[in-house]
Parts: structure tokens; sequence; C-alpha cells
């Protein structure tokens, strides 16, 4: 009579080994996306938003602009209020009947970019950053745009604002510079973005 109440906790014991097997696997998975994302979420911060911005300028990358920029940036630099109105400008504008979406305008901007910079080399180094206190806002956008906002950003816009300093280093055929810009990186509505940058030195 004790051997089946033996067998039965056996088996139980048994379960209760497999149902913790299955745990680990599980915890380790949970680990791995907390992680990933993480280091997602730190490749989007203000640094990185500042680095990827300037990138994406020196390559005349249309799509890094439009994703790193804290304002509209189709509507500052080509006065249409999206990439569908942009697309629509380059056919009537540009010397290029191949120009059919966006992806098509993105490449042939960065092939203008390129037989500017082809004999150019440069490189951006982070050096650091600084919180700016809420109380400097409004006095930056008046700074930037001489009023109360800045391509259409207003201090009341911003929920952070963070000062990046990047190096660039620009190697010409004629010419050897290095340039320290202060980079002014915002967030809105939770996502960083380049409102501006100016030369120090």
């Amino acid at each position: 009579m004790n051997s089946p109440q033996h067998n039965g906790r056996a088996r139980a014991a048994t379960k209760e080994k497999r149902s913790r097997l299955w745990v680990l696997p599980l915890v380790l998975i949970l680990a791995a996306a907390v992680l990933v994302t993480f280091l997602v979420l730190q490749g989007r911060g203000p640094e990185a938003v500042a680095e990827k911005y300037l990138d994406a300028e020196f390559r005349y990358d249309l799509r890094g602009l439009i994703d790193y920029s804290a304002y509209n940036f189709a509507e500052a630099e080509f006065g249409v209020p999206d990439e569908a109105a942009l697309v629509q400008w380059a056919q009537q504008t540009l010397d290029d009947d191949e120009i059919n979406s966006f992806s098509d305008l993105r490449r042939y901007y960065m092939k203008q970019a390129k037989s500017k910079i082809d004999n150019t080399e440069y490189s951006l180094e982070v050096l650091g950053s600084r919180s700016v206190p809420a109380s400097e806002w409004a006095s930056r956008i008046a700074d930037f745009g001489g009023g109360e906002s800045f391509r259409g950003v207003r201090a009341e816009d911003i929920e952070q604002m963070t000062e990046v300093t990047v190096l660039a280093h620009v190697v010409t055929s004629d010419s050897d510079e290095t340039h320290e810009l202060a980079v002014c990186v915002i967030k809105q509505k939770g996502k960083w973005g380049v409102l501006c940058y100016e030369t120090r030195s």
C-alpha cells in the first residue's frame, strides 16, 4: 500500500523538476529582452542622436536628417509638410526623371553629396554632454531664433534639453580642420532629436 503513494510522490517530484527546467530558459529569454531594450534605448539617447544627425548631414542622408531632427526637416529645409510632398517638390524641381519615391530622392541627394565629399574624410567623436536646466530653455530658443519659437519648437514643447559636445575632424585634399560643435538635443513626446548646433572653435 505504501508503494503507490511513494510512486505518486516521485512522479510529483519529477513534474516539479520539469517545470523548474522550463522556468530557467524563460527567465533567460526575459533577461535578454530587457537587455536588448535597454541597449536600443541607450542607442537613441542624446549623444547617439547628435552623432547620427551630424553623420547624416555630412552624407546628406535625408532619412537620417528627418529621423534625428527635433523639428520638421522637410518643412524647414524645403518648405513642404512631409515626405510625400517632398517627392512631389523634387519631381517638379530637380533635373532627374527617376525620382518616383522617397527612396529615390534619398539616393539622389546621397549621390550628390558623394560627388562633393569623394576626397573628404571625416570623423565624429562625442566628448561629453550636459543637461540644460528648464530655466534656460526659453532663453536658448530666443537665442537660436530671435523669438518664442525656433524651427516650430517652443520652450513649453520640450521635456528635456541636453548640450552634446562633438569633435568633428574633416580632412580634404587641401585642408585638415578640427571643430568642436555644441549640439542642442531636445526630447519631445519621449523622443530625442537635434534642434540645432553651433561651432565653438
